[in-house]
């Protein structure tokens, strides 16, 4: 800990070559599925500072090539609802961002949704990071079009400016407080939605005018999942809007029926990855979640995470570490909170 602020440090170059690279992929298990471009025996340098920031991770990270993966099965073994922020000092990469193809280049940011796939191949690179939960940045989450995969040039005014922040708050952490620490976790949420918000101003103008109704449609439905009653009709009534109001509102979503599919699958996946959940039976999960039957849930279920629910289940219970550990030992990205 330096300066308030927790922090972990890792290094491979002070170990063997033939265990550089094993020691990086369990060290990058919880994130990423990584494989050496070079091959195991040749050595892998990496050295990477994490803080915990209370609501944000922030990372200083050096790394030698590589590729990088995040699928569906993984997505669902980890069970990730944040964002990562990444500024590029050095190198690059270049990636599949779920179809959006990425081209990350030294001096730009990129904002990665860790809901999402993504596949790429990383040079070696000098890197700032950032991770924060989905609920501090609202606005990026509710965007029309997707930041899966968006990279800001370091060229342009808004990558440059939140190149220069980021790299000037991680030269700084080793001296900041715990009271600098949450300010400075509200200061990037906010630098970091407005450099991302890529709409043009007509289109930030209307999305302005569905905020209100797009926020109460959204909690009713998070706080209805386990209600089979909670069908589009049943929201529009009860959010006080017309069907066609509602279903143009979701449209980005896939419509509203698939928002809210999509939301039962991310509250059973939270179930069945989590300990405090560990002696639930599967067929309660699903009811628990508005599914009507369990077979019905499976079948749902695998076809977006290609994983049984029972896999991701006995998963989470043989490897705790897949949801609880990345970026060191214990609970960081599972202990941010949005509220710090």
């Amino acid at each position: 800990m330096s300066g308030g602020i927790p922090s972990r440090r890792f290094r491979t170059l002070e170990t063997d070559k033939v265990d550089q690279f094993g020691l990086y992929h369990d060290h990058m298990r919880p994130i990423y599925d990584v494989s050496s471009d070079g091959g195991s025996m040749t050595g892998f340098a990496a050295d990477m500072t994490a803080y915990h920031m209370g609501g944000m991770l922030v990372g200083a990270s050096g790394f030698s090539d590589h590729t990088i993966g995040r699928s569906k099965r993984k997505i669902a073994r980890t069970d990730m609802d944040h964002f990562l922020v990444q500024l590029h000092q050095t190198g690059g990469l270049t990636a599949d961002a779920d179809g959006n193809p990425m081209r990350v280049g030294a001096g730009d940011v990129s904002l990665i949704d860790l809901g999402r796939p993504l596949e790429g191949h990383a040079s070696a690179s000098q890197t700032i990071d950032v991770i924060m939960p989905r609920a501090f940045l609202p606005e990026l989450a509710r965007m029309r079009q997707t930041p899966h995969g968006t990279v800001l040039s370091g060229e342009g005014v808004m990558g440059g400016i939140l190149g220069d922040f980021l790299s000037s708050m991680a030269r700084r952490l080793d001296v900041a407080t715990a009271r600098d620490a949450g300010l400075l976790t509200r200061a990037a949420a906010d630098l970091i939605t407005t450099c991302f918000q890529l709409e043009p101003v007509g289109a930030r103008a209307t999305e302005g005018l569905n905020l209100a109704a797009s926020e109460r449609a959204r909690r009713y439905i998070d706080a209805n999942l386990s209600k089979a009653e909670l069908v589009p009709e049943r929201v529009a009534r009860e959010v006080r809007m017309s069907r066609s109001s509602l279903y143009r509102l979701f449209e980005p979503e896939g419509g509203i029926a698939t928002y809210i599919r999509t939301r039962r699958l991310a509250a059973a996946l939270h179930m069945l990855t989590h300990p405090a959940h560990a002696g639930m039976r599967i067929g309660e999960i699903a009811f628990r979640c508005g599914f009507s039957s369990e077979a019905h849930f499976s079948r749902v279920f695998r076809s977006e995470f290609e994983m049984t629910p029972s896999a991701v289940k006995r998963r989470a219970r043989q490897e705790p570490a897949l949801i609880t550990a990345p970026l060191g030992k214990g609970p960081w990205i599972s202990s941010l909170s949005a509220t710090d």
